[in-house]
C-alpha cells in the first residue's frame, strides 16, 4: 500500500493545555508553524517549502502482504457443464441425491396416447371457446361427451343473473348438437349437469329453473330420441322430449329419497378421534351431509318448475302426500323436505280452488306430527313455523332470497342506508 512522508507537529513538544489555550484566546503569541511540503505531482508544480510528501506505489507492497481469499481451485468450468459434457457423472450424481438415492432413473419416454390440449389446431366456436362448432353438420362437427362434460360445467359455474342470456345461448348451442343424434344423448347429457347443479345449489334454483324453461321453449323439434315413443308409437321429439327427461329424472330421485344417518355423537371420555370435531371431519358426515343438501335442494328445485308451470299441480299434490304419509314417529328426511316444500310452493298451492282444502288435509297431518311425543324438538319447532307461516298467508323475509342483480343489490343497500338515517 502507499504511505505519506510525515510532515512534523505544528507546536513545540511539551506544550500544555494551558499554553494551547492561551494561544487560542491571543493572549501568548503563537510560535512559526512548519511549512508544508510539496506534493510531487508528475508535470505539476510543488509546494515550496521544507520536506516533501511522497506517496509509494501501491502495488509495492501487494505480493508481501498475504490474502485471506483463497484462490478458486476448480477448474475446467462448472459442474452443470461437466454433466452435460458427461451424461455418466451426472446419471452417478443422481443417485447420490436424497430424494432419488437407490432409484433407477429412466428418462421420460412419449406416449403415443399421453393428453394433448384439445385447443391446439382447432378453430373458435360458436360459444366463444376453441373447438369444434355444436350442431354443425358432419360427424367431425360433434363435441365428445367428456369435452361437452367440461364445458357445459364451466358455462354453468359462470351463469348470473346479469350473464344468464349469454350462458343460457352458449349452452343451447352445446344441445343443439343433438339434431344429428337419434338417442338425444348431448340433450340427456346437459338435463343431467343441469340438475345435478340446482339441486347441489338450492339458493340459486330459481335461476336454473327458469333455464329450463328456456331449453324447453327454445328445443327444436329436430331433436328427438328414437327410444321414446308416446301412446300412439309416434317418436317424441323437441320440448315434450326435454319435459320426459326432466320429468323422469326428478321422479327418480324425489322417489329415492336422501335419507342418510349422520354418524352418532361419540361417548365416553373425549380423546384423540373421539371428539365432536373428528365426527365432523370424517368421510362418512361429508357424505351424509352432501346427500343431505342435494335432496333439499330437490325439493326446491322441483317447487321452483312448479311455480314456472313446467310441473303440474297433480304432480306437487302427489309429492307432499308422500311427505305426510307416515307410521309411527315421523322420519327426519321427509321432514324437512315437507317444510323445504310448502314454503316454496304453499302460497301457490292455497290459491287454487282445489288446493286449498287439500292443504287443509295436509296441516291437519302435520298438527298430528307436532303432537307426537317421541318427535324431537327440532322437527317440532320446524312444523310449527310452517303451521304460522301459513296462518300470515305466507308472507316472510326470506321471501326476498334468492340470486339477485347487481341493480337489485344496490337498491337493497340504498333503501337500508336511508332507513338507518331516518331511525337516527
Amino acid at each position: 500500500m502507499g504511505a505519506f512522508v510525515s510532515l512534523g507537529k505544528t507546536l513545540p513538544a511539551g506544550t500544555t493545555s494551558d499554553q494551547r489555550y492561551a494561544m487560542s484566546m491571543g493572549a501568548v503569541p503563537r510560535p512559526p508553524m512548519a511549512q508544508l511540503g510539496s506534493f510531487n505531482r508528475p508535470g505539476g508544480a510543488g509546494f515550496p517549502g521544507g520536506s516533501t510528501m511522497a506517496r509509494s506505489s501501491s502495488n509495492s507492497n501487494m505480493n508481501s502482504m498475504p490474502s485471506p481469499r483463497q484462490q478458486s481451485r476448480r477448474s475446467g468450468g462448472s459442474k452443470r457443464d461437466n454433466f452435460q459434457s458427461n451424461p455418466n457423472a451426472e446419471a452417478q450424481a443422481a443417485k447420490t441425491m436424497p430424494l432419488t438415492a437407490g432409484m433407477e432413473l429412466k428418462p421420460i419416454q412419449v406416449s403415443a396416447t399421453g393428453w394433448k390440449p384439445r385447443s391446439v389446431g382447432q378453430s373458435q366456436s360458436a360459444t366463444g371457446a376453441a373447438g369444434p362448432t355444436p350442431g354443425a353438420s358432419g360427424a367431425s362437427g360433434h363435441m365428445e361427451p367428456d369435452q361437452v362434460q367440461r364445458k357445459v360445467k364451466a358455462a354453468l359455474n359462470k351463469m348470473t343473473p346479469e350473464k344468464f342470456d349469454k350462458i343460457a345461448d352458449q349452452i343451447l348451442a352445446i344441445a343443439a348438437q343433438s339434431k344429428d343424434e337419434a338417442d338425444g344423448r348431448t340433450l340427456r347429457q346437459v338435463i343431467q349437469l343441469t340438475f345435478e347443479k340446482a339441486t347441489d345449489e338450492a339458493h340459486w334454483a330459481s335461476m336454473y329453473a327458469r333455464f329450463c324453461k328456456r331449453m324447453l321453449e327454445t328445443m327444436s323439434p329436430e331433436i328427438k330420441d328414437e327410444s321414446i315413443t308416446d301412446k300412439n308409437g309416434n317418436i317424441v321429439s323437441g320440448g315434450n322430449l326435454f319435459r320426459k327427461y326432466l320429468l323422469n329424472r326428478c321422479q327418480e330421485e324425489f322417489e329415492r329419497g336422501w335419507k342418510m344417518d349422520l354418524p352418532d355423537k361419540p361417548e365416553g371420555e373425549p380423546g384423540e378421534g373421539n371428539t365432536p370435531e373428528a365426527v365432523m371431519l370424517s368421510d362418512e358426515y361429508y357424505i351424509a351431509a352432501a346427500a343431505k343438501r342435494r335432496g333439499l335442494g330437490l325439493v326446491q328445485f322441483i317447487g321452483e318448475l312448479y311455480k314456472l308451470s313446467m310441473l303440474t299441480e297433480r304432480i306437487m299434490h302427489e309429492c307432499v302426500k308422500k311427505l305426510v304419509d307416515y307410521t309411527g314417529i315421523p322420519d327426519e328426511a321427509e321432514i324437512e323436505s315437507l317444510t323445504k316444500l310448502l314454503k316454496t310452493i304453499g302460497a301457490n298451492l292455497d290459491s287454487t280452488e282445489k288446493g286449498k282444502p287439500m292443504m287443509d288435509v295436509y296441516f291437519t297431518r302435520i298438527q298430528s306430527m307436532i303432537d307426537t311425543p317421541e318427535l324431537p324438538s327440532r322437527l317440532r319447532f320446524m312444523l310449527m313455523d310452517i303451521v304460522d307461516l301459513r296462518k300470515k298467508r305466507w308472507q316472510s323475509k326470506e321471501d326476498n332470497k334468492g340470486p339477485k342483480t347487481l341493480e337489485e343489490v344496490r337498491a337493497e343497500v340504498w333503501l337500508l342506508q336511508r332507513k338507518g338515517r331516518f331511525l337516527e
